[in-house]
């Protein structure tokens, strides 16, 4: 699988202005994600964000979903790389 990383999309559509989280490879490649949507204002790598995957397991579980869903959505964010423990290797995210 591919290493993901999370990108701050900002947009203007000439009414509102919005800040949208964006997985992706690359800064271009979550500008193709974004386009279409407003002018793109600036897109920013986030350093900090991770998601948990003790804790969404937890919350998945108690929301009624089933072991083998839990799994299969915790082991993909941990193999593109957005889990806490692979960002936190990668110096992306914040130790508690």
């Amino acid at each position: 699988m591919k290493h993901l990383n999370i990108y701050f999309a900002y947009l203007d559509d000439h009414k509102d202005t919005y800040k949208i989280v964006v997985p992706a490879e690359s800064k271009k490649d979550a500008e193709k994600y974004v386009a279409g949507n407003g002018d793109i204002i600036a897109i920013k790598e986030d350093t900090e964000y991770s998601i948990h995957t003790d804790r969404l397991s937890e919350d998945l579980q108690r929301c009624g979903w089933g072991r083998t869903e839990i799994d299969i959505i915790c082991r993909a964010l941990e193999k593109v790389g957005l889990d806490y423990q692979s960002r936190l290797a990668a110096g992306k995210a914040w130790k508690i």
